[in-house]
């Protein structure tokens, strides 16, 4: 026999690739394992003894509604710019500077309610357009 048939028997008998899966497959879940016990060990230790402190929930205190803005979600720029009595380039203003947060609905600029109020009881506004 050639060296070429018998490589293609050892081959065949051992199918290398689900070999090779098969050590993948224990050296990585012993591993894995073994490394995540080491890595959590510390933790584990504190919650057992009870050095975790408690978390606090912390709550979002509630935005006041104003009676004077009219229940609906979005407002046009000249709707707001009424509300807070300024002119529609102010509010145009206040977007650009973040104080209000425009949304566009069908391709025409909108101001959400919510902004709205943030921005009424200056309350610091998360995005900015």
């Amino acid at each position: 026999m050639t060296k070429k048939r018998i490589y293609k028997k050892r081959a065949k008998k051992n199918n290398p690739e689900k070999v090779v899966e098969k050590v993948i497959k224990e050296v990585t879940d012993e591993t894995i394992d073994e490394k995540a016990k080491e890595i959590f060990a510390p933790e584990v230790e504190k919650v057992e003894k009870k050095e975790v402190k408690p978390v606090k929930k912390v709550e979002k205190p509630e935005i006041a509604d104003d009676s004077m803005l009219p229940q609906k979600s979005l407002f046009r720029i000249d709707e707001v710019a009424r509300y807070f009595d300024v002119s529609d380039r102010t509010i145009r203003m206040w977007v650009q500077h973040g104080h209000l947060i425009k949304e566009k609905v069908q391709g025409v600029a909108r101001i959400s309610r919510q902004s709205i109020l943030d921005c009424r009881f200056n309350k610091k506004v998360d995005g900015a357009a």
